[in-house]
Order: C-alpha cells, then structure tokens, then sequence
C-alpha cells in the first residue's frame, strides 16, 4: 500500500482495509492501480489500442446496430487501427530493413 493511502486511512481511523464498505474498496483499488502504473509508456498506448479495437470489432458484427452506430463503430475502428500502425509501423520498417541489410550481405 503507498504511504499516501496509508496515512490517509489511518487519519480516518481505519486500521485494515477489509473495514471499507464496497464503494470504499472500489475506491481504494481505484487509487492504488492509479499509483501503481507509473508513467504512461507508448506500450501501454498500443495495448490500449488493441483492446479498444477488439471490443470495436465485437460490437461491429452485431446486426441490429443502427446506421448511425455502424457509422460510429467505423470511424472508432479506423482510429485505433491507424493508431496501432503509426505505433507498430516504425518497429516493422526496421525490421523489414534489417532483413533487407542482412540479405545483401549473404
């Protein structure tokens, strides 16, 4: 437990944290994962991206969606797969490059 937290539960007079009610552990949880993760990284990002798009995609296939949500659903779909490849693009270059250079070399 970060020391912030902890100082604030002992102000409060809450000794464990199995005395929070449900709506107090969720915000408990809340503030530790907060703390916990640091600084954002271009990984988190791109994982971020990736599990928006799966959701997306779930969602895409569902034949009752309106016009306007397919519409939504499209444009969100288009966003995180162009972000996932401006993120992923410059590793593949790279990569295809290395190849590439090695190949001449044979």
């Amino acid at each position: 437990m970060f020391s912030l937290i902890a100082d604030y539960l002992k102000k409060r007079g809450i000794k464990d944290i199995t005395e929070l009610s449900a709506d107090e552990k969720a915000t408990f949880d809340k503030w530790e994962n907060t703390l916990a993760e640091g600084e954002m990284t271009i990984e988190k990002i791109l994982g971020f991206c990736k599990e928006q798009k799966k959701k997306i995609e779930a969602q895409y296939v569902n034949p009752d969606n309106s016009d306007k949500k397919d519409i939504y659903l499209k444009a969100a779909l288009s966003f995180y797969a162009t972000m996932i490849q401006i993120i992923e693009s410059p590793k593949a270059e790279r990569e295809a490059l290395i190849k590439h250079l090695e190949s001449l070399l044979k």
